[in-house]
C-alpha cells in the first residue's frame, strides 16, 4: 500500500499516514493552542483515512478562516453567502472558496470540534463530487452525520476510536421517539434546502437526528461499509436505496434499532 502524508500546515508539520492523500490546510486569522496538536492531527488523519479511499484526489487543499468572535465569522461568511441564515457560533463550510470558517468565542474545545465538522463536509464534497452528485441531493443528512460523528470522535490510549457526543444530542432524539416524531424515512431522503427549512423551524435537532442515524450505520456497518454506502451514492444510488442495500434488514431495521438504543 501506497504510503504518503497529511500535511497540516496549521499545526506540527507532516505527520505519516498509510493510504490516505496529501491534505495541505491555509490557515488564516486567530491562533488556536498548541495543546491541540495531537487531538486534530489524529482527527483529521483518520478523517482523509475515511474519505480517500472513496474518491479523494491525492492532494487536497484547505483553508481554514478563525475568528475570535461570532460578529466577525458572520461578515466574513456572509461575504461569500449572503443569505445565510442564523448566527454561526459553531462554524460553517463555504464550497465555494474551500473554507473552513470557525469562531472562538466560546470554549476551545468547542471549536477544535467544529473544525473536525467542517474538514469532513470539505472531505465528503471532494470525495462525492467526482461524480454527479451534489450538495442538494437526497443524501444532504448524511452529509451532516458524518460530520457530527468525526466532531464526536475520541482516542483511547491504545489508539482506538469511540464515539462521545454531546447529551443534548441523544436526549433530543430521544425525545422525538418518545413522542413518536422520529421519522427515519424523512431524513434518508432529506436534501440540503429541506434540510436547512427543517433547521429553520426545530433549530439543532435536524443536526442531532442525522449524527444519531449515521453513528448507528457506522456502528453495524463498519468503516468499509460505510465507505462502500458513499460510493453507491457517489455512483448515482439514492442515500434510501443504499442503506435499504447494505444495511442488514434493510431501513426497517435501521429504524427499529434506533429506538431501541435509546
Amino acid at each position: 500500500m501506497r504510503k504518503s502524508f497529511l500535511c497540516l500546515l496549521l499545526f506540527m508539520g507532516p505527520a505519516l499516514c498509510v493510504g490516505a492523500q496529501f491534505l495541505s490546510i491555509r490557515h488564516f486569522g486567530e491562533k488556536i493552542p498548541s495543546a491541540y496538536n495531537e487531538q486534530i492531527n489524529r482527527t483529521l488523519l483518520k478523517e482523509v483515512e475515511f474519505y480517500g479511499p472513496v474518491g479523494l484526489p491525492d492532494t487536497v487543499h484547505l483553508s481554514l478562516a478563525v475568528f475570535r468572535d461570532t460578529d466577525s465569522a458572520n461578515v466574513f461568511i456572509r461575504r461569500y453567502d449572503p443569505l445565510a441564515y442564523g448566527n454561526y457560533v459553531s462554524g460553517m463550510f463555504i464550497s465555494s472558496i474551500e473554507t473552513a470558517v470557525l469562531a472562538t468565542t466560546e470554549d476551545m474545545d468547542d471549536a477544535v470540534r467544529t473544525l473536525f465538522h467542517e474538514v469532513s463536509h470539505s472531505l465528503y464534497h471532494k470525495a462525492l463530487y467526482a461524480s454527479y452528485v451534489s450538495a442538494t441531493e437526497s443524501a444532504y443528512s448524511l452529509n451532516e452525520g458524518l460530520a457530527g460523528y468525526f466532531e464526536f470522535m475520541k482516542f483511547r490510549k491504545d489508539g482506538t476510536v469511540y464515539q462521545k457526543p454531546d447529551k443534548i444530542y441523544l436526549a433530543s432524539v430521544k425525545s422525538l421517539i418518545e413522542i413518536d416524531e422520529f421519522d427515519l424515512d424523512e431524513y434518508l431522503r432529506m436534501n440540503q434546502e429541506q434540510f436547512k427549512d427543517k433547521h429553520r423551524h426545530d433549530g439543532a435537532v435536524s443536526y442531532y437526528v442525522s449524527y444519531v442515524i449515521t453513528a448507528a450505520l457506522f456502528d453495524r456497518l463498519g468503516t468499509e461499509k460505510m465507505r462502500e454506502l458513499l460510493i453507491m451514492i457517489r455512483d448515482g444510488i439514492t442515500y434510501e436505496d443504499a442503506v435499504s442495500k447494505l444495511y442488514p434488514g434493510g431501513k426497517a431495521s435501521l429504524d427499529e434499532d434506533i429506538r431501541n438504543s435509546f
